[in-house]
This record gives C-alpha cells, structure tokens and sequence, in this order.
C-alpha cells in the first residue's frame, strides 16, 4: 500500500539466493530443481535448476528455457513428471478449434478484394471491425459485455485472454490489412494467403503432431513450421509462380518460428510481402 518494499527476493540476484539457500537447507542440488518462469527477472535461478520451463514467456524467456507453456499451466506437469518425449499432446479445444477457423477464414479476403469489392473497400471494412473489436474489449475488461464481439472473445480466445485485453485479433486484422494496402498485387494476396493458412496450420500440427522443438525457439515445433510451410506455399500459388510461393512461403514459416518481441499476425505477411514484392 506504501510502495516500500523489502526482502530478500528484491535484493540483486535475490531469487537465486532464496534459491540457493532452500536448496542447502533440504539438501538437494540443482537436478532435483525445476523453474517455473513468467517473467525475465526469474532467468537468474536458472542455473540453479535442471529443467527450466517458460510460461506464456517473452522473447527473451522464450531462448532461455527449456520448455515453454501457454494458456494453462498445469501443461507444466507432464513436462515435470516425464521426459519430453513422453509427454502427451494437448487436446484441442472448443475454443482452439473456433480460434483457427476464424484464422484460416481471411484466405478469402483475396478473392474478396479481387472479384467483389475491391483491395481498399475490404481494407477499410476490416480495419473498422478491429476498432469496434477494440472498443469491445476495453469494455468487456470492464465488466460490460457487448453483443457478437464479446461472444466471439469468449468463444475464441485463449484461456490467458479471458480476463486481459485481447489483442491477437486485432494484430491479425492489422496484419491483413497492411499486406493489403502497402504491397502491391498479387504479392499481397500471397502474403495474406501465407499467413493465413501458414500460421494456422503451424498452430495446429504443432501442438497435435509436434515433437522436436527448435533449438532457438522451445515454444514452437519444426513438424508445425514445415506443415505450415506447406499449406502457406499451396495457398500462395492462388496468387503468385510456384517459385515466388516457395519463397514468400518459406520466409514467412522461417520469420515465425524465431522468437521475436512482435507478434507474428505481423511479421509472417509482412517479410512474406516484402520478399514477394522484391523478386521480379
């Protein structure tokens, strides 16, 4: 209530000294010790430990640790209790399955554009929505539940989402609609396309199928990352040559799996579009 804060957690390197001292005072040594980690702050116990698990971790976090758990953190305990290659794949849920048919649906936004109503009609309508979405969420954060948009929130949204201001949405909106309007056509139909399909199949067979984790990224899978790459580079070839879709494919998987400080609603169709707009 104050603001003067003491202890011994807030001195410099205090949490590994905590550390360090439970663990003299029980006996035990670093391989008997697991870390649970949300923040950055955190990184100084980790030599302390043996395994090192992420939850919903920054960029930062996510290089550091050996695992990585979003949304529910009781996906910590099979990562405890057995090895990694044991661990059973998370069951998709209602809202999972909502979430990337919401997703994979903007692979239509092109032909919008191009046989209905045109690149900047469609660019004007969705970049409207994401501020009404908004303006939704700062109300439903707020206790005040708004018709439709609320309920795709609830219907949607991630477990780590229900009770904070979701912004993934609204990064995917933008996302779209920057690829639309700054790259010219059919690059930006491609890199819609690429992020789209990309990421959501990504998503989705990364967390049923995937087993080998990046070295550089332990929140995502390379099976996810090389499916992703496949339906991205089939969707890209709507717009674009096989050879401009391999490429504008490959670079959005590869800007994807790296764990950058931006979401990838952003940097998949943006490096995708960069690319696809740069080969003749």
């Amino acid at each position: 209530m104050t603001g003067e804060i003491e202890g011994d957690v807030l001195k410099p390197n205090g949490k590994a000294s905590v550390l360090e001292g439970l663990l003299q005072k029980e006996g035990l040594s670093p391989q008997n010790c697991v870390v649970v980690a949300d923040d950055r702050n955190n990184l100084q116990m980790f030599p302390l430990s043996t395994v090192r698990i992420g939850y919903n971790p920054d960029f930062v976090l996510t290089l550091k640790s050996d695992y990585v758990v979003r949304d529910d953190l009781s996906n910590i305990i099979p990562i405890i209790n057995e090895k990694a290659s044991q661990v059973s794949r998370p069951i998709f849920s209602r809202n999972d399955v909502i979430r990337e048919a919401i997703h994979m649906s903007g692979f239509f936004v092109p032909f919008v554009c191009a046989h209905l109503l045109g690149t900047y009609l469609v660019s004007f309508l969705i970049f409207l929505t994401a501020l009404v979405f908004a303006a939704s969420e700062l109300a439903r954060v707020q206790g005040i539940s708004i018709p439709i948009f609320s309920t795709i929130t609830w219907t949607a949204a991630k477990k780590s989402e229900f009770y904070e201001f979701a912004t993934a949405p609204i990064l995917f909106a933008i996302g779209i609609v920057f690829s639309l309007t700054f790259f010219p056509e059919p690059a930006n139909y491609a890199s819609v396309a690429i992020l789209t399909l990309g990421d959501s199949f990504d998503s989705i067979f990364g967390k049923k199928f995937g087993r080998t984790l990046f070295p550089f990224n332990k929140g995502k899978h390379v099976e996810g990352s090389v499916f992703g790459f496949l339906f991205a580079f089939a969707g890209a070839l709507f717009f674009v040559s096989p050879v401009k879709a391999f490429i504008g494919a490959a670079t959005g998987m590869l800007v994807g799996s790296l764990p950058l400080p931006v979401d990838d609603n952003l940097t998949i169709p943006i490096a995708a579009g960069l690319v696809l707009t740069m080969i003749p």
